[in-house]
Formats: C-alpha cells, sequence, structure tokens
C-alpha cells in the first residue's frame, strides 16, 4: 500500500497498520522517518527511503508493506515498488504551485497500482487525472455524502465512503458503499472534552 501527499501520511500508514494487524497480518510501515516490522524499529531509519523500502520487502516476516511517499518525492525518484496494490492520495486540495509535480506522480501512482486509488472527493485534479481508470477501482472519500462528486462516481460503480448521521449523533457513522450496497460501516468516534 502507498500512502502519498504532503500530510498525514504517517498516520494514516499507524491507522492502516494498527487495522491490518488486528487481522492477524504481519505489517512493515516505512515513513519519511522511520520503519517498523509489527510495531517494532526495523532498524532501517537512516537508509535511504528506496533501500528500506527494498529491505522490508525482503524481510521474511512481512506480508504487507504500507509505504508513505511525497508525490515530489515520486517524481523525482520514482515509487521504489515495482507496483502497489492499493494507493491513498491524502491531498484534498492543491495549489497552483503543485499542479504539476501532483498530476506526475498521480501518474505514476496510477500506472504502478494493480488495484485500487482512493482519493478525497474534494480533489478536483485527482479526480480528474484518475478520470481514464475504471470507476471500480477508485474509491471517493467525502465528509459530506451529498457532495455532487460522490453520486456521479456511485452512479458509474465506484464506491465511496461517507459519513452517515443517525437518528441521534451518537450513531453517526463511516460507511463504504458501492450500488448502494454498504460494505462496511463503522461508527464515528467521539472526543470527549475534560
Amino acid at each position: 500500500a502507498v500512502v502519498a501527499g504532503r500530510r498525514r501520511t504517517a498516520r494514516v500508514a499507524r491507522d492502516l497498520d494498527a487495522i491490518l494487524s488486528a487481522g492477524g497480518r504481519s505489517i512493515a510501515v516505512a515513513t519519511r522517518r522511520d520503519s517498523f516490522v509489527n510495531g517494532q524499529s526495523a532498524g532501517l531509519d537512516r537508509a535511504a527511503p528506496h533501500e528500506t523500502m527494498s529491505n522490508l520487502l525482503r524481510d521474511e516476516r512481512v506480508q504487507v508493506l504500507v509505504s508513505c511517499l511525497s508525490l515530489r518525492r515520486i517524481v523525482n525518484y520514482g515509487l521504489g515498488l515495482d507496483s502497489c496494490d492499493v494507493a491513498a492520495i491524502m491531498d484534498r486540495r492543491i495549489d497552483s504551485s503543485y499542479e504539476d509535480v501532483f498530476r506526475r506522480g498521480l501518474d505514476v501512482i496510477a500506472r504502478a497500482s494493480r488495484g485500487t486509488v482512493v482519493v478525497s472527493a474534494e480533489n478536483k485534479l485527482a479526480r480528474a487525472a484518475l478520470n481514464a481508470l475504471d470507476a471500480t477501482r477508485v474509491i471517493l472519500v467525502a465528509s459530506d455524502p451529498d457532495h455532487p462528486a460522490i453520486a456521479t462516481h456511485a452512479s458509474a460503480g465506484g464506491a465511496v465512503v461517507t459519513k452517515m448521521s443517525g437518528k441521534n449523533k451518537k450513531r453517526d457513522r463511516i460507511v463504504l458503499q458501492r450500488n448502494d450496497e454498504v460494505l462496511v460501516s463503522v461508527p464515528v468516534a467521539r472526543a470527549v472534552a475534560k
């Protein structure tokens, strides 16, 4: 799995690590600053990112690799992997000074991804760049279930992740659905003020 973007990539990688580990998988995580196998340091902190990923992929314990990369690094140095099964693009909005790098990095990811690409419905540039992919390979994420791109994508057969409001706020859920079928539904965690 590749988590690409300028912000929040390590947090998403740690969340993926927790979810996949709970399912009994042996997970390696490579962030910009460090690397772990099953929650323990891999001792590769000083290695170049591509060297780190290569070493983690050779580790016999590793069943899944979650890698964090910036799109600028991908453009300048490549993905560091032949392919990936899933890619998540973290940037929701792109300023004009970053558009060219973003497009080129996204092109590398789209060509390398064998499976699903997850992107924000708010990211018009990413949606346009991924338009050539089969809609069933793209998951759009939006906090607003009424975002216009969500309905368009869902009608093309694509999966969507949205927040669904319950009758009372304690029942709000994050829902992954395709063709009006709920595939996954989890309660929204609420912060408690102290």
